[in-house]
């Protein structure tokens, strides 16, 4: 998984270099013993899963110091806001397990595999904080339980033979991936075939493209948008789950790296109706856009928008 690095400026009412770290103060005036949240790190890094920016942090709250990670920008209809956090607050702990960056944030929830999750962070309330625990779904996340939500996997090959020439068309790609998704649902309890939308298609190459042409890989782009928020700029108010997938391989082509990226995501555990495969096989979806994208480095990158509603 790639993260774009972010430069950023903190312009907030007081900011000094404390010991190892940045500490920070919410209010013009703030007298030292009131800063309550201290940096750790200057390295920013991004929750894909939760969809925020953030650094890791030590906090004053609740009568002790405690580790965490400082959320210092929400992204678009994301999960970290629709269960309520905003920026300025630190995300302490999921299922009693520290948050120490928004990466390990990611990794608990890829770990908790579908369990309801604790969450404790700390809340920005006037010039203090108050120490907040709510229960909420956030285990479900990285399984795509949620119209917008999404996963995402990523392989490599070492560099070996060159591949074969490919004559392919990214049409015919798509064409394929498009095949390989159906046959996939016919092998697999003879479940009804999805429909190609067309509409859907189009967001699914754009995309593609995108993350090729610009060095990202995510479910959040580079300006914080979802799924969900790239299917509405494009007219479609349905909702949209995400599958993406890239795989190089120097030795094979492309058509057999669009093959190699479906059947990943197929090997994917058959108990989880949520992951790669779930979504594949999920009787409750009737139509798919597909797109296609060459990189850089010789790979291909996929990307599935499947979809409950008749999008055409």
């Amino acid at each position: 998984m790639h993260y774009r690095k972010v430069t950023a400026i903190i312009l907030l009412a007081a900011l000094t270099v404390v010991g190892l770290g940045l500490e920070i103060g919410f209010a013009p005036g703030l007298k030292a013993k009131q800063k309550l949240i201290f940096m750790t790190s200057r390295r920013m890094t991004a929750s894909q899963v939760l969809g925020f920016y953030g650094y890791p942090a030590m906090v004053d709250v609740g009568g002790s110091r405690r580790r965490g990670t400082y959320i210092y920008q929400i992204l678009g209809s994301s999960s970290a806001k629709s269960s309520g956090l905003d920026k300025g607050d630190v995300l302490i702990s999921i299922n009693g397990r520290i948050v120490e960056s928004p990466l390990v944030a990611d990794s608990i929830l890829k770990a908790l595999a579908g369990e309801p999750t604790r969450v404790v962070y700390a809340k920005r309330v006037g010039n203090g904080l108050k120490l907040m625990q709510v229960d909420n779904s956030w285990g479900h996340l990285c399984n795509m339980t949620a119209a917008g939500s999404g996963t995402e996997t990523h392989f490599r090959i070492a560099p070996g033979r060159p591949r074969p020439p490919s004559n392919e068309s990214i049409e015919e790609l798509e064409a394929y991936l498009l095949q390989l998704i159906n046959n996939d649902r016919t092998s697999n309890g003879n479940i009804a075939r999805v429909r190609r939308s067309s509409e859907l298609s189009a967001v699914a190459r754009a995309y593609a493209e995108d993350m090729c042409k610009r060095g990202f890989t995510g479910h959040f782009d580079p300006e914080g948008r979802s799924p969900q928020d790239r299917a509405r700029a494009a007219g479609i108010a349905a909702p949209v789950c995400e599958n993406l997938a890239f795989y190089t391989d120097p030795r094979a082509s492309q058509r057999a790296m669009v093959a190699r990226c479906e059947a990943n995501m197929m090997a994917e555990p058959k108990d989880n109706p949520n992951n790669h495969r779930g979504q594949i096989l999920n009787p409750d979806n009737i139509v798919v856009g597909v797109g296609v994208a060459k990189r850089t480095d010789g790979g291909v990158m996929i990307v599935q928008e499947f979809s409950r509603a008749d999008v055409p």
